[in-house]
């Protein structure tokens, strides 16, 4: 039995959640991975992550003018990469 590269190489996308810990906020985010192009022994990707950190609620109210404001810090990352696999004859045994 044989598998090709582009029949393992897929996308893939998930959700992940943090709960509030000893020095960490809340924190809610998306993220996933792209290839990009998978040829017969080569794949170029992109990994993407979407974070939204949600700092105690009652420990950030700042007061400006009366009004209160609830803040939330939104973080991104994306890295993208070229792997080459020379030992492969595009079948794996």
């Amino acid at each position: 039995m044989s598998i090709s590269l582009k029949d393992v190489v897929k996308p893939n996308f998930g959700f992940q959640g943090a709960l509030q810990g000893a020095g960490t906020p809340n924190q809610a985010g998306i993220g996933g991975f792209l290839p990009l192009s998978v040829v017969e022994n080569s794949v170029f990707f992109a990994d993407v992550l979407l974070n939204a950190n949600f700092a105690d609620y009652g420990a950030v109210m700042l007061d400006f003018s009366s009004k209160k404001v609830f803040i939330i810090s939104i973080n991104c990352s994306l890295r993208s990469m070229y792997v080459l696999c020379p030992a492969l004859d595009n079948t794996f045994s």
